[in-house]
């Protein structure tokens, strides 16, 4: 059994998959504009794939120290790890996964690339740490499964931290953290 506790300075922050798609397919549903249930971006949201298999295989290679599935958004459910943890992050945002549809979706809308990719929730992704001589068996591991593993960061030893990089290695500030099951 992996806990949320255990993360440790050092550790890489690694993700199954890619991010944000079922934030872009429940946007898209909620504007109304008659998508199809086989649009990527809507099926990624009705029909969400659990990792269950890939988690229970990354638990018995014992090379994760925490792990938790992405159902509110990556910041928030990193934000439990790192309260658990006692621990800091640092992601990148080069590093996050990111999906073609996903990537043609926001430059025809023009925006921003990684709110819905750090802040959307129900990919059900897992998001895990693991020690650094860990990462290839992890990645050989997860292939197995046909799902994809991305390392998008570092544990840091600094409390409640978590910075995230920009493509210029600045950091970057967001507004939001993920969603609010309990919005008012």
């Amino acid at each position: 059994m992996l806990y949320r506790s255990g993360a440790c300075p050092g550790d890489l922050i690694c993700v199954t998959g890619t991010l944000g798609d079922a934030a872009l397919g429940l946007e898209m549903l909620a504007e109304g504009s008659g998508v199809s249930r086989r649009n990527t971006l809507v099926r990624k949201h009705l029909d969400p794939v659990p990792r269950v298999a890939e988690a229970r295989a990354i638990a018995g290679l014992k090379a994760a120290t925490s792990m938790i599935d992405i159902s509110d958004g990556l910041l928030a459910d990193l934000g439990h790890i790192l309260d658990q943890s006692r621990a800091g992050a640092r992601i990148s945002l080069p590093a996050l996964p990111l999906s073609g549809a996903y990537r043609k979706r926001c430059r025809a809308a023009g925006r921003d690339f990684f709110r819905e990719a750090l802040c959307g929730g129900e990919d059900y992704e897992l998001l895990f740490t693991i020690r650094p001589d860990c990462r290839a068996a992890v990645e050989r591991l997860v292939r197995k499964h046909g799902t994809s593993v991305a390392c998008i960061g570092h544990i840091t030893g600094t409390p409640s931290e978590l910075v995230v990089w920009d493509e210029s290695g600045k950091p970057a500030m967001f507004a939001e953290t993920g969603y609010s099951h309990f919005q008012v």
